[in-house]
């Protein structure tokens, strides 16, 4: 620049420099120091004849000595002028020597800083990494850990927007510590390909997008599926290339949007969808939501997809019935999933099969044993409508699944149904009555009303009510919309037991935390929403095939997993074995999976048994007051 003066063009210089950091500004003030020590130690020879008998290198480290040392200055003699260059020399040390230490005390700082943070890049291999901190991620990392349990080393890393020690501290407080399982937290945004880069994102196993806006995930994914593909490209890594990315969003006008963003990588669940299909099955069905979290969580039975090259050939009803501790319940075919296929389907080279297991690679099958021949097996034809006849739906509370609950159970419910949606939230309720034109089989009744005042509940609950459904409040936070469930609960169960009533009861929570509160209640289920969403989430992180079982079964026009009378299979009171249980079952062209014992003790309320993939060569006894946990089609 014209106008640039000296001064201007040093103080240009020294601003560059020490924008490079703390190596810059050291090898600066060495620099310094080394002019200052060699002019210093020449100007002494030049103008003082002293040390002139040594060379110059001494004379310029006895120079450097007094830069260092102030000390050093008491052992110098001579004249003034000898005295007053090794002076300036000392105090040039000084200054250089504390303008050191505060630069090394300041990089160190920075560095500690830096580490608290942990701005560190992750060196790590068949990891998880979570895209996002919200409540969601305790279940989360919950589960992983239950899921690493056989992995000696594994390792999970969360990037969230927080402050590294805040995540810290909260994993610490609300998730176990696991023996082989590590948690690292990164601080950054989870869009920033700098900062994905910092959790090695190329080198995991999956990426969990962990957001509550729809807007949020979709970025989150499209930076991802972005940085995954660019590495794919410049290294021809085909490992990245596997790397998969699970998400849910809450409007299904975001899921075409979010699978376009994900670019192949990406498995999207429709949050809503799903959690509205469940409510609907579960809140006139008392003990389903058990079933649901068996399956979906890593503790205990869940679902696995493995191959079986002894069965190719074999009919899928040998397949069946050749797993004692094991259920078969479709096939893995191409990447379509088929459950609950027809007892001739043959299964092909190259299939898989979807079963429910204790654990992966355990199961092994055998020779399937021939159809039992016992006279207590009932082979009538059942239908399904007549489980469920006169039975009265009460939904207290109104948010934005209402809509999806009811559609879902005009497709499930018998005609006739009758429905009682009871709240203060108009504009939903209105929503919900411009839509019952479009019901073949519910009647549906709104009323305005506040359903935490005791007198409106006790109206409701004598109107021979047999499920009530309780839907959170969205419009407020969390722990306010489960403080409201809980006081309605609690007055349900006082005004139940005043007028000696009974009826199923099925309560939406959105706090995991709230759950053991809620028991005293005397709550048939609970429906935890993000529990169920990041259970999901989770085991599709772990086997991206499950994402097509997972919506076979939550989707409509699928199989779906039902409770049904034992009574309608096998008569009660006679030891039957399970293998007996399955054939009948079979025989109704739909699966069995496990069933449920209610067990009656007075003065006191049921209480379930829900069991699971049951060892087939078990005998046991049913009540008319058991049912059988089935799959079964709906197309």
């Amino acid at each position: 620049m014209k106008n640039s003066t000296m001064k201007d063009r040093i103080n240009y210089k020294v601003d560059s420099i020490m924008s490079k950091g703390t190596i810059s500004l050291i090898l600066f003030l060495a620099i310094i120091t080394a002019c200052v020590a060699v002019i210093a130690g020449v100007a002494i020879i030049l103008i003082e004849k002293v040390w002139a008998d040594e060379s110059v290198f001494m004379a310029v480290w006895k120079s450097f000595t007094l830069t260092l040392d102030p000390g050093n200055l008491a052992g110098v003699k001579g004249s003034v002028g000898l005295i007053a260059v090794t002076a300036l020399v000392t105090l040039s040390g000084i200054f250089i020597t504390s303008t050191l230490i505060s630069i090394i005390n300041t990089g160190l700082s920075k560095r500690l800083d830096d580490l608290r943070r942990g701005n560190a890049r992750i060196l790590e291999k068949n990891h998880t990494v979570i895209l996002g901190f919200n409540e969601s991620v305790f279940s989360i990392l919950s589960e992983l850990q239950i899921a690493n349990e056989n992995v000696k080393k594994a390792c999970i890393v969360i990037l969230g927007q927080e402050d590294k020690q805040y995540m810290e501290e909260q994993i610490m407080r609300r998730v176990p510590k696991s023996h082989t399982t590590r948690i690292v937290c990164r601080s950054g945004d989870t869009t920033s390909g700098f900062d994905l880069a910092r959790c090695s994102l190329e080198t995991c196993k999956s990426i969990i997008v962990n957001q509550t806006e729809d807007s949020a995930v979709i970025r989150v994914i499209m930076a991802s599926a972005n940085y995954l593909k660019k590495h794919a490209i410049q290294s021809n890594d085909s490992d990245a290339k596997q790397i998969h990315i699970t998400a849910s969003v809450n409007e299904y006008e975001n899921l075409e949007v979010a699978k376009i963003a994900g670019q192949g990588f990406a498995e999207v669940l429709h949050f809503n969808q799903v959690i509205s299909r469940i409510m609907a099955h579960v809140c006139y069905q008392p003990g389903l939501s058990s079933v649901y979290m068996e399956l979906f969580d890593f503790s205990g039975d869940e679902i696995y997809i493995e191959s079986f090259p002894t069965l190719v050939g074999r009919t899928f009803q040998d397949a069946y019935m050749s797993f004692d501790k094991a259920t078969i319940i479709g096939i893995s075919r191409e990447k379509s999933i088929v459950i609950n296929p027809t007892p001739t389907e043959i299964i092909q080279q190259g299939d898989l099969l979807v079963l429910i297991a204790s654990d992966d690679g355990v199961s092994v099958p055998t020779e399937a044993p021939e159809m039992s021949k016992v006279q207590n097996i009932k082979s009538q034809p059942i239908a399904s409508a007549a489980i469920y006849k006169n039975k009265h739906l009460l939904i207290l509370g109104a948010n934005n699944l209402l809509p999806s609950i009811l559609s879902e159970l005009d497709t499930c419910l018998p005609p006739n149904s009758s429905i009682i949606i009871a709240g203060d939230n108009n504009e939903l309720q209105k929503s919900a009555e411009e839509k019952e034109d479009e019901y073949a089989n519910l009647n549906v009744e709104h009323i305005n009303a506040n359903v935490i005042h005791r007198g409106t509940l006790e109206k409701l609950i004598s109107r021979g009510i047999s499920h009530i459904l309780i839907l959170s409040d969205t419009n407020v936070s969390a722990d306010i919309s489960d403080a409201k469930t809980l006081t309605i609960l609690l007055q349900i169960r006082d005004l139940a037991q005043k007028h000696n009533l009974q009826f199923g009861i099925t309560s939406e929570m959105l706090d995991i935390r709230n759950q053991e509160l809620a028991q005293a209640t005397n709550v048939s289920d609970f429906v935890i929403s993000r529990n169920i969403s990041s259970l999901m989430l989770t085991q599709i992180s772990e086997n991206r095939l499950l994402a097509p079982v997972f919506l076979e079964l939550l989707d409509s026009a699928g199989a779906e997993i039902s409770l049904k009378p034992s009574s309608f299979y096998i008569k009660s009171e006679e030891p039957t074995d399970i293998y007996t249980v399955a054939q009948t079952v079979f025989l109704q062209n739909e699966l069995f999976i496990g069933y449920k014992k209610v067990t009656h003790v007075a003065g006191e309320p049921n209480k379930m048994l829900i069991v699971t993939n049951i060892d087939k060569n078990e005998k046991i006894s049913f009540t008319d007051d058991d049912w059988l946990i089935v799959i079964t089609n709906n197309k």
